[in-house]
């Protein structure tokens, strides 16, 4: 538990730092420059976080040709949720700079809430649908305006590593607006800090995986009805694939340890 408050004492401190000494800049600066400068920073940050918590990361993408040909567009990210490090281990590891819907919580905490606007996240009011709605259309603008954003459409973190239902309503910022997805599953951040406590546990290996492009674009609405079960079965489907190839490189190391 020690460990944990240190790195939360360490975050703090460079969360401190560089508001200090960029923030300034970045509110003087036009707002393509700024932005530039915001997506750097937060992918400097995130890897800091990741790195505090001394999990390994591997990436892998389902098909590399398939993402680079779409790498360049706006895209709409949807991933399962497992723990806070998950928007950490997405701006540091996805390799596209993105925004997130957040929970409206967030813009409390102190510092964070300086940057979270300018790095294209915005606040959801879950408890009120009509802000609700206003929060679903700024995401909608910032798609509009080229910028490519993360959602969670199981809502909140899981309880217990397992996959909930997918929202439906998150996948309005895809079909309104024509904006392809990429279904990406994430592997273990539930290990390295899960919802129930408060701690952080080290040295879990961490899987990212990119899966294919999800076609929206040129769709009818009918074609797309059933759009956020597709997604579901994608990220599913990928997270069996590559915990069973996890699960084998565990059980190998065991084995190793006892001979």
């Amino acid at each position: 538990m020690l460990y944990t408050y240190y790195v939360l004492i360490r975050i703090i401190l460079y969360l401190f730092f560089i508001t200090l000494i960029y923030l300034p800049y970045v509110l003087i600066s036009s707002e393509e420059k700024g932005k530039k400068i915001v997506s750097k920073l937060k992918r400097n940050f995130a890897i800091f976080v990741i790195k505090l918590t001394k999990s390994q990361v591997e990436v892998i993408y389902d098909n590399k040709e398939n993402f680079n040909a779409f790498s360049e567009k706006n895209l709409l990210i949807v991933s399962n949720h497992q723990s806070f490090v998950d928007i950490p281990l997405l701006l540091g590891y996805f390799p596209k700079s993105v925004g997130f819907i957040a929970k409206k919580e967030i813009r409390k905490w102190l510092i964070f809430n300086l940057w979270m606007d300018r790095a294209q996240c915005v606040f959801l009011d879950r408890k009120n649908p009509k802000n609700a709605v206003k929060s679903i259309k700024i995401a909608m603008n910032h798609i509009k305006k080229g910028n490519s954003i993360v959602v969670f459409p199981e809502g909140t973190r899981t309880n217990d590593g397992s996959i909930k239902e997918f929202k439906k309503g998150s996948f309005k910022l895809a079909t309104e607006t024509e904006t392809n997805i990429i279904p990406v599953s994430i592997i273990n951040t539930y290990e390295v800090m899960n919802k129930h406590k408060f701690k952080i546990n080290k040295n879990k290996k961490i899987k990212l995986i990119i899966g294919k492009t999800y076609i929206v674009e040129n769709k009818t609405k009918e074609n797309l009805t059933n759009i956020h079960k597709d997604i579901r079965e994608i990220i599913t489907e990928n997270i069996k694939k590559y915990q069973i190839e996890y699960n084998h490189f565990i059980n190998i190391k065991k084995r190793e340890s006892y001979s």
